[in-house]
């Protein structure tokens, strides 16, 4: 599995990550039982994956500690996060602390590799920032955190208004971004100034719901509005319209074209999947480990969806 610097962490991660959250949470919300989930997550690590992603929300963090109890922990990259609220109060810097050794404690491990501040609303940004990361920051000097990160909350703020402003300071290293090929602002907002200071970047939200299927994507563009729908191809509106578009880029479902689409992305350095089942991960794996996407694809993919207005794909 191909790996990447991750921005000037000193970490190196493979270019695609588990994440244990979303819908399925490692298929813990598909009825799995803990040991099925285990071995899902431990088989994507067999596979060649080094980034494994949970949170103290998802209530995985058993699933990935017993991945870690079976494979030698330099061999891991772990990210987890904690949100500056509990129970919709922002938490003092002693409670976060707590947090983060629970999260420690949980994981059964003396340091992470990435540890955020998740789902950061733009809101308590210069609290997060000038009361919360400093004890990130602590737990970083005394080695008990290799990376300090911020999360945005993508599905309500599609438009990065968290991250346009951390991007400005100097003390993250890494975020993460809500990125699709239907939903592309970050480029400019967040990635060419995120490259040149460095910060590595983690992409979520490559797939969702209206990226699953063709259908579902053609469900998606026809509940715009009439003005914006007027703006986009007749063709890729027409039945097999986005069909006729994953062929002509080499691609082989929907699915495959969006995760190689984020994988050449410029200033993307891994993109973060989640997963219920051996063949739903499998195929995505083989999406990361195919050809890369030609320069005519991207662009054929980037002039398709010109006019489409930014969505989240959920």
């Amino acid at each position: 599995m191909e790996t990447v610097a991750l921005g000037r962490t000193g970490i190196e991660v493979t270019t695609v990550g588990i994440g244990t959250g979303g819908p399925s949470r490692a298929g813990q919300k598909h009825g799995l039982a803990l040991d099925e989930s285990v071995a899902l997550v431990r088989r994507a690590v067999d596979q060649g994956v080094n980034l494994i992603d949970t949170s103290e929300i998802y209530g995985t963090e058993d699933i990935v500690a017993r991945v870690l109890a079976d494979v030698p922990r330099d061999d891991v990259i772990i990210s987890s996060k904690v949100s500056p609220r509990q129970e919709g109060e922002l938490r003092t810097p002693a409670q976060l602390a707590e947090a983060f050794e629970e999260a420690l404690r949980k994981l059964g491990v003396d340091h992470v590799d990435i540890f955020h501040l998740h789902a950061v609303e733009v809101g308590d940004y210069d609290y997060a920032r000038d009361e919360l990361a400093p004890v990130l920051l602590a737990a970083k000097e005394r080695g008990a955190i290799r990376a300090v990160g911020i999360t945005e909350p993508f599905a309500a703020d599609s438009g990065h208004a968290t991250l346009q402003r951390a991007v400005r300071d100097d003390l993250w290293d890494v975020m993460m971004v809500g990125f699709n090929l239907i939903h592309r602002t970050a480029r400019e907002l967040i990635f060419e100034p995120g490259r040149a200071k460095g910060i590595g970047m983690l992409g979520m939200f490559a797939v969702r719901r209206a990226l699953g299927n063709p259908d579902r994507l053609r469900a998606a563009l026809s509940d715009l509005d009439e003005a914006t729908r007027a703006k986009i191809p007749a063709q890729l509106l027409a039945d097999g319209g986005i069909e006729a578009l994953i062929e002509r880029c080499g691609a082989t479902t929907l699915p495959d074209l969006a995760y190689r689409f984020c994988r050449e992305e410029p200033g993307l350095d891994a993109t973060l999947f989640g997963t219920g089942s051996r063949e739903h991960l499998d195929d995505n794996l083989a999406s990361f480990a195919a050809p890369a996407l030609t320069p005519a694809a991207i662009a054929a993919i980037d002039e398709a969806f010109a006019d489409v207005p930014p969505m989240t794909g959920n």
